[in-house]
């Protein structure tokens, strides 16, 4: 009996390893959401449920045209790129690396606010530069599911860190 046992487990170990590679395989496959093209790569061609299409081969031609004619103007030697697509009410952002050709999508999307966000009157403000690793943006924010709409009590403004080690910014702080 113990033998039955013993040869049951290896089976179901084997089953579950075989299970468990199939998955991890797949899952590789499904995170490799990026794509190369105009001598750059985009690495996250799109969010869920967000109709941005990153890697469409206009918008990798227009991010491979900034590249090259643009200066960095954030966290020293990066790019970002902020641009309202054809149709659209709301404005995406990228991170570009020029360095590495790498083209980084935002998860958040931008909208202009209710009301004004500054003393010029203004809807919808981007402050960043050179010298930071800070983005902060006044007005709503959007992705899936995840909504903040501009409050000068509450949400007064989003600010976003970058960091270098991940190319990722964090979530916006409270």
């Amino acid at each position: 009996m113990f033998e039955y046992i013993k040869s049951s487990r290896i089976r179901v170990s084997s089953a579950m390893l075989a299970s468990v590679a199939v998955l991890f395989s797949t899952t590789a496959i499904a995170d490799n959401n990026s794509k190369t093209r105009y001598g750059i790569t985009v690495t996250n061609c799109n969010f869920d449920h967000d109709d941005e299409d990153f890697c469409a081969d206009g918008r990798m031609e227009t991010f491979a045209n900034v590249m090259k004619a643009r200066k960095a103007n954030f966290a020293n030697d990066r790019l970002l790129y902020i641009y309202k697509p054809e149709g659209s009410n709301v404005y995406q952002m990228v991170s570009v690396d020029k360095n590495k050709k790498t083209v980084t999508p935002f998860y958040w999307s931008f909208g202009e606010a209710t009301q004004s966000v500054n003393a010029k009157g203004e809807k919808i403000e981007f402050d960043f530069d050179k010298a930071s690793n800070e983005f902060c943006f006044k007005g709503n924010i959007y992705a899936y599911r995840n909504a903040y709409d501009y409050d000068p009590k509450y949400h007064p403004e989003f600010c976003f860190d970058y960091d270098r080690s991940k190319n990722a910014f964090g979530w916006f702080k409270q």
